[in-house]
């Protein structure tokens, strides 16, 4: 597993519906050439023919919530790998590090439940790990997630020692 997409929530069911099904909608950005050539071919079908990106699992926390998303959640089952926890109410911090101890993802990226993704989101984030060019924190040796830039909403590498690691930066 490439990246724990960890989203902590409190009584925002709707918010969380768009934001699994922008995830549902994940493509790679063609190549322009590709583009070019297949210019005959509207938007929303060059859209449909990008390769999905599916490399990712999604953990809803739901942080002691009075109108909890989990019929929400479970319509995503068969779509998206999602997880569901329902937790005492803490905040919004205990509620990402409770994510990020039952991820298993290589990355961790946090998010906001009222966040939609843009369909290339996740193919940009994976060119901004490949890059040089970028920098982020990992876990420091207490555990705690601290990013160096939130740009993207946060992106870690969990589990590893508190050295600069490379990740992604908004716009690449």
């Amino acid at each position: 597993m490439k990246y724990s997409i960890i989203v902590p929530v409190y009584n925002r069911p709707d918010e969380v519906e768009e934001l699994l099904e922008s995830l549902c909608q994940q493509t790679q950005k063609a190549a322009s050439q590709r583009e070019q050539s297949d210019a005959h071919i509207n938007s929303a079908e060059r859209e449909q023919a990008r390769p999905k990106v599916k490399d990712f699992e999604v953990l809803i926390v739901e942080d002691g919530s009075q109108r909890d998303c989990k019929s929400v959640t479970e319509k995503y089952i068969g779509r998206l790998d999602v997880k569901y926890f329902m937790k005492p109410n803490s905040g919004p911090g205990q509620s990402r590090n409770y994510g990020a101890e039952r991820a298993s993802g290589e990355w961790l990226i946090i998010l906001d439940s009222d966040v939609v993704l843009p369909p290339d989101y996740l193919w940009s984030v994976e060119c901004g790990v490949r890059s040089e060019d970028t920098t982020a924190t990992d876990s420091t040796s207490d555990g705690n997630l601290t990013p160096h830039s939130a740009k993207t909403g946060g992106l870690w590498r969990p589990r590893c020692s508190p050295s600069l690691i490379h990740t992604c930066a908004e716009g690449n």
